[in-house]
């Protein structure tokens, strides 16, 4: 992979390893430092050479426009569609979603305390019954009330 292809690879994916790069079994990116272990970094490689291709066949496009005489651009594919449902799943379950070769089954919540909808996998519908962000309302009243109680205990 060419330098120009591999600085445009790396502007249009939030990830980015180097394949060989690894350090006792962990890659990592380097535009963000995070760690990566074999999994991920395998599929994170499969989607660096996918957006590779991509851009190879794009510049192969604009070439041959150019040899034809044409200006029009053609139309770009995304590389990762996003879906409406994104908005009411954690991006943990989004990005578990789209990493597995068969479908996977979700489940439709309704929070108790505010009413937003929110998607959880089928095996978590016994356990959650609150939206993210009232979760943490709640996980943070809980935690209060402990200290409160804890407090008046010692006084």
């Amino acid at each position: 992979m060419n330098k120009e292809i591999q600085d445009q690879v790396m502007e249009r994916l939030d990830n980015y390893i180097i394949e060989g790069s690894a350090q006792s079994g962990w890659y990592t990116c380097i535009k963000t430092g995070k760690k990566m272990r074999s999994k991920q970094a395998e599929e994170q490689l499969k989607l660096q050479a996918a957006t590779a291709e991509l851009i190879e066949a794009e510049m192969a496009a604009a070439a041959d426009n150019e040899e034809r005489g044409v200006d029009e651009p053609q139309p770009q594919p995304e590389i990762a569609p996003i879906d409406e449902a994104a908005e009411v799943m954690t991006h943990r379950l989004w990005v578990h979603i789209n990493t597995q070769p068969k479908p996977v089954k979700t489940v439709r919540i309704e929070c108790e305390d505010c009413g937003a909808e929110r998607m959880i996998k089928p095996q978590d519908q016994f356990q959650v019954t609150r939206c993210e962000s009232c979760q943490k309302k709640h996980r943070n009243k809980i935690r209060t009330e402990r200290r409160r109680a804890k407090r008046a205990e010692k006084n």
